[in-house]
């Protein structure tokens, strides 16, 4: 489980970062992704084919100009970070770290 740090947290409660009239509700996940991220969200991300931009994400393309892409170990890996990304707008690499910040915190 990921935790809102408090400090964030409380600069959004007393609306210290701005949102603009154009991003969803603040009171909305969409609305506080869209205040953490200038208002990229993952749904923008997949759009796109890319992650999220920094600094949530790395903000790359999920698959780069010169046609390099990931190589998972099978299909059902694949799969696995297709869905997640589809949710987050986290490309695998973003995924990773998260998953890998996750585990040093405990």
């Amino acid at each position: 489980m990921t935790f809102i740090d408090p400090t964030l947290a409380a600069a959004v409660a007393a609306k210290r970062i701005p949102l603009s009239a154009d991003m969803a509700q603040p009171s909305t996940i969409n609305g506080f992704m869209a205040a953490l991220s200038g208002g990229d969200l993952p749904a923008d991300a997949v759009r796109e084919e890319r992650c999220l931009k920094p600094p949530i994400g790395c903000g790359e393309p999920l698959v780069s100009d010169g046609g390099a892409a990931r190589v998972f170990w099978d299909e059902a890996e694949a799969q696995r970070y297709q869905a997640e990304w589809q949710i987050t707008g986290l490309c695998p690499d973003c995924q990773d770290a998260l998953a890998s910040d996750e585990e040093a915190d405990r």
